[in-house]
């Protein structure tokens, strides 16, 4: 009964499959995914036909699923037809990001499998908070910005009105502050350009540098980053919490 951790798939199914082999995932286990399934690659439609199937895998959302149910939304509750019908000012952002593999995909469902999927994603939680062997963590896709004044509840509320967790990059990771007994498990940002956001020299040492450039995980202050660049057909990292083993494929 293990609780696995990964982020960023990215459409690329045979790194998915490749990786529920390797970390031997079973109906007992837990699999979180903190966001962006879809995009970029050419299956992520099919990975959510396989994940909601398996009440065992829960998906937060990503910053590609926010721009997907934002421009089909009207096409589904309004019983659109066709990809005309696609809200145009949100469909521009999207593709501009990706998303014409997944469009491609998801025109060729049923009108049935369309809004199961849709429905799925639109409940799809912001973030989560777990523990495991009695250590914290906050999964959450892009991070936030942290903020000494602020509770933790009162900051993911001013980050989800915002939107700024499925987008910040910098003022997350060049943020010295820390949620107290608390890791934030982040994707987003590819951990080989993880370095490009952080200036300060304290912040990463020689070590965290050359993960980062092996594009594994990057292990910061209370703060670890797992989109080891599957989109750029680099490495999907998976997470087991229970003892902090990494897995690659």
């Amino acid at each position: 009964m293990a609780t696995y951790v990964l982020s960023d798939i990215h459409g690329l199914i045979y790194k998915w499959h490749k990786m529920l082999e390797k970390i031997n995932f079973s109906k007992d286990d837990t699999l979180y995914i903190i966001g962006d399934v879809i995009d970029r690659g050419q299956f992520g439609i099919d990975i959510y036909k396989e994940i909601i199937k398996k009440p065992n895998i829960i998906v937060l959302k990503g910053n590609h699923e926010l721009m997907m149910i934002e421009t089909i939304k009207k096409y589904i509750e309004k019983g659109c037809k066709s990809q005309d019908d696609l809200d145009g000012f949100t469909l521009d952002l999207w593709l501009n990001n990706g998303a014409h593999p997944t469009i491609t995909s998801f025109m060729l469902l049923s009108k049935k499998e369309q809004k199961e999927i849709y429905e799925y994603i639109k409940k799809e939680d912001d973030y989560k908070f777990l523990t495991v062997n009695d250590k914290k963590y906050l999964l959450i896709h892009a991070g936030l910005y942290l903020h000494p004044n602020y509770t933790i509840e009162e900051l993911l509320e001013k980050n989800i009105r915002k939107e700024d967790h499925l987008w910040i990059r910098e003022g997350f990771l060049e943020s010295h502050q820390t949620i107290p007994d608390t890791t934030i498990l982040f994707g987003h940002t590819m951990t080989s350009y993880i370095p490009e956001f952080i200036w300060s020299k304290d912040l990463m040492n020689d070590e965290q540098l050359e993960n980062c450039r092996k594009h594994r995980f990057y292990h910061g202050n209370q703060k670890i980053g797992i989109d080891c660049g599957c989109a750029g057909n680099y490495l999907l990292g998976c997470l087991r919490l229970d003892d902090m083993m990494e897995f690659y494929v």
